[in-house]
């Protein structure tokens, strides 16, 4: 079995839902330009070799809907030959598009391909624009359609996960994500999106604003502990999940992430011909914790020692990631431990 080598890895930033600056961006718009980005940094590979685009979308609808992939394959300037899929699973939507990807290159069904995931949670609405249940899961099983948030309440119920400890650990991972992005540990893998919006001003005119869109909107260096604690239960009447400390869906938006992957030996072969390739980074709070579940199920580990290059406390990879096929559950939780994911 071959091995699947990740050979480039980028994605745009992340922003906030409703007031953030990529709230009328088209999420489709965005993963093209993050497709387009990757090849710029592989003028080796002929965009003809791709054999598959897949993107992962947990409400593919509205502007994400029909297979999206397809759309964004194109809008990216790849040929018409190369095919797109667009997958579902929820949040874990991106994560197993990587999978896909993976597993056809360790087949040997495809040599090259590109996954990522692609969402706007701004213009398609949580459960999308009709939520329809099936009614006999409404009626006899309705805990199957628990969100997030509740699930995060029963969590918490069932452990002893206390309102405190939540905000001590929200406030940690807000002043961790904020010096990373301060600091500019994420810009490497980052793609600016320029944006342009026209409103009608004061006088009813129309008036045109421009601006870019590129750093990470979500975390907040100026939160404390006292402002965590000051937020009200966002699920639950008596409940202790905020928007503080809920799932980042809850105050972050939009981020495509995707990544270039390829057999070990072309993958490698591309490495050579262009060693000051970018580092294959996984960053931001949301992609850090997609990074983690895909680093326990495929001992993703990074090739070289991590250098003062190397991304900050929200990345699992650095440089080549290799994919070896098969692994233990224990082994990879190891390995993510060990790489500081938390």
């Amino acid at each position: 079995m071959k091995d699947a080598v990740i050979v480039s890895a980028a994605r745009t930033p992340v922003g906030k839902a409703k007031r953030g600056g990529l709230a009328t961006v088209r999420p489709d718009e965005m993963a093209a330009s993050v497709i387009q980005e990757l090849l710029k940094r592989t003028p080796n590979l002929d965009p003809a070799q791709i054999e598959d685009v897949v993107i992962g979308c947990a409400f593919p609808e509205g502007e994400q809907g029909l297979n999206m992939a397809r759309m964004i394959s194109l809008r990216a300037g790849l040929p018409d030959s190369v095919p797109a899929e667009t997958i579902n699973r929820y949040c874990a939507s991106g994560v197993q598009s990587i999978a896909h990807v993976a597993y056809a290159i360790q087949s040997g069904q495809i040599e090259t391909g590109i996954a990522g995931g692609a969402e706007s949670m701004t213009m398609i609405p949580m459960t999308g624009f009709k939520f329809a249940p099936n009614p006999y899961f409404a009626q006899d099983l309705p805990h199957y359609y628990t969100n997030m948030g509740l699930t995060a309440e029963n969590v918490s119920e069932k452990y002893g996960i206390s309102r405190a400890d939540q905000d001590e650990f929200s406030l940690k991972s807000h002043q961790k994500a904020a010096q990373a992005v301060n600091s500019g540990r994420f810009d490497p893998e980052l793609v600016s999106i320029e944006v342009e919006i026209t409103e009608l001003n004061g006088s009813e005119k129309p008036l045109t604003k421009k601006f870019t869109v590129n750093r990470d909107e979500g975390p907040r260096l100026d939160t404390n502990r006292d402002a965590l604690s000051r937020l009200k239960p966002a699920f639950k009447e008596d409940g202790v999940v905020t928007a503080g400390i809920g799932p980042v869906q809850s105050t972050l938006v939009l981020s495509m992430d995707h990544f270039l992957l390829s057999s070990g030996v072309a993958g490698r072969s591309a490495l050579r011909r262009r060693p000051a390739f970018m580092p294959a980074t996984c960053a931001s709070v949301n992609a850090a914790m997609s990074s983690a579940v895909g680093c326990q199920r495929w001992n993703i580990r990074p090739r070289s020692p991590r250098s003062p290059r190397s991304p900050g406390p929200f990345s699992c990879c650095a440089r080549v990631i290799e994919v070896p096929a098969t692994t233990s559950a224990a082994a990879a939780a190891t390995t993510c431990l060990r790489m500081g994911i938390s």
